[in-house]
């Protein structure tokens, strides 16, 4: 995990700072944009839930996307 998807955990959760659902969802599109795969699941679920972001199946479905298409 990088730096920025800790700072949206933290942010998400409450951790250490005041929770804010739309600053982490802020730090989770930094990490996912670069290509980190678990950080695009999660953003992903933030998108279905609307958790922080306004809720839509086909931004959820986009950021879902990459990280299925991915092989490990």
């Amino acid at each position: 995990m990088n730096a920025q998807f800790y700072l949206c955990l933290w942010y998400h959760r409450g951790r250490g700072v005041e929770k804010d659902p739309v600053l982490a969802a802020h730090w989770c599109t930094q990490a996912a944009e670069q290509g980190y795969r678990y950080e695009q699941v999660y953003l992903g679920n933030m998108y279905h839930t609307g958790d922080g972001v306004e809720q839509g199946l086909q931004r959820a479905a986009h950021w879902h996307g990459p990280a299925d298409d991915e092989s490990h």
